[in-house]
């Protein structure tokens, strides 16, 4: 299995932590000579300030740069890496299981005319942080090897990848980030195509154009219309690296099959500095398209109670012209509590705080589902860290939404998070992260074994409440220390599920990790390991 070098610990910040137990962490000395510029105290300061309000990847990877060590009270720079490796067995499907690279936050999406093509997209880390596109003819059975996405330049660096297809079937869309290294914190969102199903890519064209040193985008998501095949529609978090360094939801729309894009909109934003006293953190914008030009746009909001503090809101705004403008600001839910930054208990794990950004989709009949997570026990002194949460709206302009419900069924204290929903194949499918398993094994972390463990749950739908829970993943990964992507993703049409998959490792502190997939043909019932 794949040992990482000091040179792939600095072009990606995911593979810092592969350090000896009595060794420092590589100098910058150790690192490409195209990756290391002297970055100004001013540049230090500015994104310094915003880091951890960003999504994973480009947090771990300005913390690399910025030398900065610990995050929230834990180190992204182990001393140790865990190696230790064991056989995989093939129970689901290997999407991308490289052994010379890291590959997780997967996204996934089917063709709507031939929905046994599918398409998926997911990080690919050596030694550096790239995005790869993979295919299958087959319903995700098997898939191609892997096509490495264009980037703007030559040392550009890619997270945060993102499918969607057109409604005619005749293009995928791949949305990401294209980073730029320092001294110019310069982070733009690009989109490429493919005419053939992810076999080759035109692109990247910039969807949401980043100002080095003045502002950078982050987080972006994509969306298509239901009826009208040159419309694309792409979000982000802008961060602002002058002034107050406020944060807002950004939109930008494509009206010729996502080749150019028009000026951003903003959606939200928060004033006074993004999460800064009662400032709130916006982030985890997702954009659905549904047919007759209707458009929603949902995001996470911190409120002004303080972040990750309190009660949070996921808020719409709604479109009915195809994202020329939109409608006011609708607080479609408020819950409580806050996920904690790190999954617990007492933060032991991977980063989770975003597992509260909404999955959003609009149905045939134009109503509108949002899932996310909330955390029912405020805190991370205990394993219950998320619970599934689902809100319906019956019709544009979706100004009236259900009270939330809670999706998973498991009754027991352990975390579920980042939930996919879509509504492609007829009835709201949702499938997420999930602990709830009975866990074995040494203690790794505080003395305790509790949320140690994920599997992938679904449900559906039934028209009267949420089916009986389902296991999609065949075996339990083991969590991480730090990162396991932002999210994972579902193609209902398919009914196919994609996710980082770490059923191999033998500890948090090894870092390499899969990406799996798994359709209806394969769901297993729940099992104890």
């Amino acid at each position: 299995m794949h040992t990482r070098s000091a040179v792939s610990l600095s072009a990606a910040a995911v593979l810092l932590l592969a350090c000896e137990p009595d060794t420092e962490p590589p100098t910058a000395s150790s690192t490409p000579d195209m990756t290391r510029h002297e970055v100004s105290p001013e540049v230090r300061r500015r994104v310094s300030a915003q880091l951890e309000r960003f999504s994973t990847m480009p947090m771990l990877l300005a913390a690399e740069r910025l030398d900065i060590a610990k995050v929230r009270g834990k180190s992204v720079k182990p001393r140790h890496n865990d190696k230790s490796q064991g056989a995989k067995k093939l129970t689901d499907v290997p999407v991308a299981a490289d052994p010379n690279a890291d590959e997780n936050e997967p996204t996934v999406a089917a063709n709507p005319k031939k929905k046994k093509l599918l398409v998926a997209g997911a990080h690919f880390i050596t030694d550096m942080v790239r995005c790869e596109a993979r295919h299958s003819s087959d319903g995700g059975r098997s898939w191609s090897a892997p096509v490495l996405m264009p980037q703007l330049t030559g040392t550009s660096q890619c997270s945060d990848p993102v499918l969607a297809y057109s409604p005619d079937g005749r293009r995928v869309f791949y949305a990401y980030m294209d980073i730029k290294d320092f001294p110019a914190a310069d982070y733009d969102i690009v989109v490429s195509y493919s005419s053939d199903d992810g076999a080759s890519w035109i692109g990247p064209f910039i969807a949401l154009d980043g100002a080095a040193d003045a502002f950078l985008y982050d987080k972006p998501w994509i969306g298509t219309s239901d009826d009208a095949s040159k419309y694309v529609y792409v979000t982000a978090t802008r961060f602002d690296l002058t002034g107050d360094g406020d944060c807002h939801i950004a939109f930008a729309r494509s009206t010729d099959g996502g080749t150019a894009f028009g000026g951003p909109q903003t959606l939200d934003h928060s004033t006074g500095g993004c999460g800064v006293d009662a400032s709130p953190v916006v982030q985890g914008s997702r954009p659905a398209g549904g047919k007759h030009g209707n458009v929603l746009v949902a995001w996470y909001n911190s409120g002004t109670d303080g972040w990750l503090n309190g009660s949070f809101n996921i808020r719409t705004r709604h479109s009915s012209d195809f994202g020329a403008t939109f409608g006011p600001v609708v607080d479609a839910v408020t819950d409580a509590s806050e996920a904690p930054f790190w999954e617990g208990p007492f933060a032991c794990y991977a980063r989770w705080w975003l597992s509260m950004g909404p999955s959003v989709a609009i149905d045939a009949a134009g109503g509108a589902h949002i899932g996310y997570t909330h955390d029912p026990v405020p805190g991370s002194e205990t394993a219950e860290d998320g619970d599934v949460r689902y809100a319906t709206s019956s019709g544009a302009p979706y100004t009236t939404w259900s009270r939330p419900i809670t999706i998973n069924d498991d009754g027991t204290a352990s975390a579920q998070g980042f939930v996919a929903l879509d509504v492609k194949s007829g009835k709201p499918q949702a499938t997420w992260i999930d602990t709830r398993l009975p866990t074995s094994g040494a203690p790794e972390c505080n003395g305790d074994v509790e949320n140690l463990f994920y599997d992938v749950f679904s449900s559906t739908h039934q028209g009267h409440g949420w089916s009986s829970n389902v296991r999609v993943s065949g075996k339990s990964s083991r969590a991480d220390f730090i990162f396991i992507g932002d999210y994972i993703d579902l193609a209902a049409a398919a009914r196919y599920s994609v996710w980082t998959d770490r059923r191999d490792k033998f500890s948090i502190f090894d870092f390499e990790d899969d990406v799996w997939g798994s359709g209806t043909h394969r769901v297993q019932s729940v099992a104890l390991r």
